[in-house]
């Protein structure tokens, strides 16, 4: 898959991670739900960054895009899989994207969970992204991660963890559905495995937007420059960002 960066991509990466390192705490996105701060941005997109969760989420918010009736994918917020780790799944957040009502989650070929485990307790820049799907058309859970496989002991462990929870949530939220989940195994699907310890956040956003149940995005090692180049652009310029990020920029 070709990533290519026009003159106007790479303008506004440059000016972004101007400000790499800098408490700029101003707001240079600001969608109805999620924000992030100038500073959280740069420190995420710039070479070697590792993306702060704040910006995960905008990502994932823009993956999600306009919500399409009758969509056969979901792709769910960064903290839904943050308070399952956490044994926190009676929180309102959780009904609110479990509920029936709201979501029809049951009605879904995919539900994508993106996942920040982490790692080392005492350390807070320990944190490792990956993507948990649940396949209602092939009837198991799926993980794609960009460093590990399962036979790694603490994927297997917060991976059953999660999808423990999950299986419950199902219960008490489709008691009364056709698709069950709780006899759904977890398998690994083979994706391409990055060679530094930085990256696996741009891996995830890009699994969660191109992988479709069958499919899975050959990311190579020379195409993440531009990945972050295209996706800093695409979020800052999104028709929902309300903030005067050209001035902030000085563009």
């Amino acid at each position: 898959m070709p990533f290519k960066c026009s003159k106007e991509v790479c303008k506004v990466y440059d000016a972004v991670c101007m400000f790499a390192r800098r408490p700029t705490r101003h707001p240079i996105i600001n969608y109805i739900f999620n924000f992030a701060s100038l500073g959280h941005l740069a420190d995420s997109v710039k070479p070697g960054g590792k993306l702060k969760n704040t910006v995960a989420e905008i990502g994932i918010y823009v993956i999600n895009g306009k919500k399409k009736r009758g969509a056969t994918r979901q792709v769910l917020p960064l903290h839904v899989s943050t308070f399952l780790q956490h044994n926190q799944s009676r929180m309102a957040a959780m009904t609110q994207v479990f509920k029936k009502e709201t979501n029809h989650l049951d009605h879904r070929q995919l539900i994508l969970f993106p996942v920040l485990q982490k790692l080392v307790q005492s350390d807070e820049h320990s944190g490792h992204y990956f993507l948990i799907v649940l396949n209602l058309r092939n009837k198991r859970f799926e993980v794609l991660d960009s460093m590990r496989t399962l036979e790694n002991g603490k994927l297997a462990e917060c991976c059953n963890k999660i999808t423990n929870a999950i299986k419950s949530l199902w219960k008490i939220y489709y008691p009364d559905t056709k698709n069950p989940i709780d006899k759904y195994e977890i398998v690994d699907i083979p994706i391409q495995k990055q060679t530094n310890n930085h990256d696996c956040g741009f891996h995830m956003l890009m699994n969660i937007e191109y992988y479709d149940g069958r499919t899975v995005c050959n990311i190579q090692e020379d195409d993440m420059p531009k990945i972050r180049k295209i996706l800093t652009h695409k979020w800052v310029t999104y028709d929902e960002n309300d903030t005067d990020w050209e001035d902030m920029l000085n563009l």
